[in-house]
C-alpha cells in the first residue's frame, strides 16, 4: 500500500509478494539508508491508479504501468506574457506538438533552469522578439539573428537645446547624411547615442 505519495515498506528482507494480487513484483526501496521492501505493479499492468502502484523505473500512464522512458514527454509551454517567455522547469518536455514553436530553448528563470519553445530561425510566422530563439529577433515578421538585423539610424534631430538619443548602442550614423559622427550622451546617469556634425 501507499500514502498517496510514498510506499509503506518493511526492513523484513523475507517478505514475500506472492499473496498481493496483482502488485507481485517485490521492490527494494530505500529508507533513510536502510533497504526496505514493498510489492508494486509490474510494467504493463492495467490497475495502477497512481505512479507509486508501478516498480520504481515506472509511471502510472493512462491506467498502464510504463517504463519512464516511454512516457510521452510533456509539451514545453509556447506562449509568452508579450515581455518574457512562460517556462516549465520540466527538462523533459519536448517541442514535437508545438507545430511551428520547434526549438527547444533552455532560459535562465531566477537563477533556475527552465525550458520552452520558440521560432526556429527564418520562420515567418513572429510578431514579437520572444516568439523567436534567444539569440535572435522578430525583423519585419521573420526571426532573425541579432548580428544579421540591421542596425538602427541613431537620432539625429533636437528640440533646439537638447538632442533626441536612444539607448540602443548598436546604433549607427551612416546614412544620416552630414551628421555622420557617432557620439555617446549621457541621459540622467544612462548612456544614449545620437549623430552630429564632424
Amino acid at each position: 500500500t501507499s500514502n498517496g505519495t510514498s510506499r509503506q515498506c518493511t526492513g523484513n528482507a523475507a517478505c514475500s509478494c506472492e499473496g498481493e494480487g496483482d502488485k507481485s513484483e517485490r521492490i527494494v526501496l530505500d529508507n533513510n539508508g536502510s533497504p526496505c521492501y514493498a510489492c508494486a505493479l509490474p510494467d504493463g499492468s492495467t490497475t495502477c491508479s497512481e505512479n507509486v502502484d508501478c516498480v520504481d523505473a515506472s509511471e502510472c500512464y493512462e491506467g498502464t504501468c510504463t517504463p519512464q522512458n516511454e512516457v510521452p514527454a510533456d509539451d514545453c509551454p509556447s506562449t509568452s506574457n508579450g515581455t518574457s517567455r512562460i517556462c516549465t522547469g520540466n527538462a523533459a518536455c519536448s517541442c514535437e506538438g508545438e507545430g511551428d514553436k520547434s526549438e527547444r530553448i533552455e532560459l535562465n528563470n531566477g537563477g533556475t533552469t527552465c525550458y520552452a519553445c520558440a521560432l526556429p530561425d527564418g520562420s515567418t510566422t513572429c510578431s514579437e522578439n520572444v516568439d523567436c530563439v534567444d539569440a535572435s529577433e522578430c525583423y519585419e515578421g521573420t526571426c532573425t539573428p541579432q548580428n544579421e538585423v540591421p542596425a538602427d539610424d541613431c537620432p539625429s534631430t533636437s528640440n533646439g537645446t537638447s538632442r533626441q538619443c536612444t539607448a540602443n548602442d548598436a546604433c549607427i550614423c551612416d546614412s544620416e547624411e552630414d551628421k555622420s559622427e557617432r557620439i555617446e550622451l549621457n541621459n540622467g546617469g544612462t548612456p544614449c547615442y545620437a549623430c552630429a556634425l564632424p
